[in-house]
């Protein structure tokens, strides 16, 4: 009895593993957790079941030296434990590819649950940026930064990038990853000083939004530039206000933030004091009140000067027997004697009883 309890025990406190062909794996609530890979394949393909049980997730899968690609079925939508995937020995890595055959399942990091890859990369060449900065170990150098390229079998990769110090983008649906032939709304979002200008990239648009068909992976990139717009009217941009300056464009600035600058409200002001300066003493210009000007006019004349630089009053008298049409009665030639050497206004004046 005493023996049977040890067994019973030991048996209890025992983890299952079972093992399908090269393959090991733990089962919970009808979903199978692969542990572990016994082959030796370059190209080792994770199945979507095993013993008729369907494969959920992976935990840390330790894979043969020779091994160069891994597919990862649709129906695994969990990977678990850091790193998922090492090789052995570690001295000779040759893994290039990790390829999904579905979306991108959930990585479990320590209590983080990251969806990725977060930095799409179809193809790249080994230990550049790929999938996650997590997939890997180079337990050579014990780096923890070991890098494998993502290839998506059934989705292209999105991946949309803005300088964020000048503006945000935002991609509907969210990626990176989309279904083959999906359409996906791209939308600029200038931050205040800025304004979109364009798409580039694998995108040629000035449109904003735009909408763009995943027909192939595409890296796009969002422009903006300085908003010269100018809001609220007081001839600095909405660029120079809230980049340069500092001011509100929305509110006409009054006075210069800039010594030597003259905006148009400044202009506007001392424009109007110069004229009433004007209108109110005309005489320190050298002008002359709007009563002078109407008095002269009332019988003002023009002289020329002839010749001999005389100044000549030239004027002819009228006649008319109806008051509607006149002939010339008298032309006469006066000349003026003695003016003054500055100026002089003259003013004829008809003297009758």
């Amino acid at each position: 009895m005493k023996w049977l309890l040890a067994v019973l025990v030991f048996s209890a406190i025992s983890v299952r593993g079972d093992t399908s062909g090269e393959w090991q794996y733990d089962v919970g609530n009808g979903e199978a957790t692969i542990t572990g890979y016994t082959g030796s394949s370059v190209e080792v393909v994770i199945p979507a079941e095993v013993d008729g049980i369907p494969v959920k997730q992976l935990n840390h899968i330790t894979l043969p030296e020779a091994c160069e690609r891994i597919f990862i079925p649709s129906s695994v939508d969990h990977i678990n434990s850091w790193p998922p995937f090492t090789q052995w020995p570690p001295y000779d890595n040759k893994l290039n590819e990790v390829i999904f055959l579905g979306d991108a399942p959930t990585v479990v990091l320590g209590n983080t649950n990251t969806k990725s890859p977060p930095t799409p990369v179809a193809k790249v060449s080994y230990g550049t940026t790929g999938w996650n900065t997590f997939i890997g170990y180079d337990m050579e150098n014990d780096a923890g930064q070991m890098r494998w390229p993502v290839v998506m079998a059934n989705a292209y990769a999105l991946g949309v990038t803005a300088d964020s110090t000048k503006g945000a983008k935002l991609s509907d649906p969210i990626g990176p990853w989309h279904a083959v032939g999906s359409n996906v709304n791209l939308h600029a979002i200038p931050l205040p000083g800025y304004a979109f200008v364009s798409w580039s990239g694998d995108v040629q648009s000035a449109n904003n939004p735009v909408l763009i068909q995943m027909n192939a992976n595409k890296t796009v990139t969002a422009n903006f530039g300085p908003d010269n717009a100018d809001s609220d009217g007081d001839e600095l941009s909405n660029y120079q206000e809230v980049i340069i300056f500092h001011t509100n464009p929305n509110i006409a600035e009054t006075i210069s933030p800039v010594p030597g600058l003259y905006l148009a409200s400044q202009r506007q002001l001392e424009r109007t004091a110069g004229q009433n300066d004007i209108l109110n003493s005309p005489n320190n210009y050298g002008l002359y009140t709007s009563n002078q000007i109407h008095n002269l006019g009332l019988g003002g004349i023009v002289l020329n000067r002839n010749a001999n630089n005389q100044l000549v009053l030239n004027y002819q008298i009228l006649q008319s027997t109806d008051l509607q049409s006149w002939t010339t009665y008298q032309h006469n030639e006066l000349i003026i004697s003695n003016p003054p050497p500055d100026k002089m206004f003259l003013r004829v004046q008809a003297i009758g009883q």
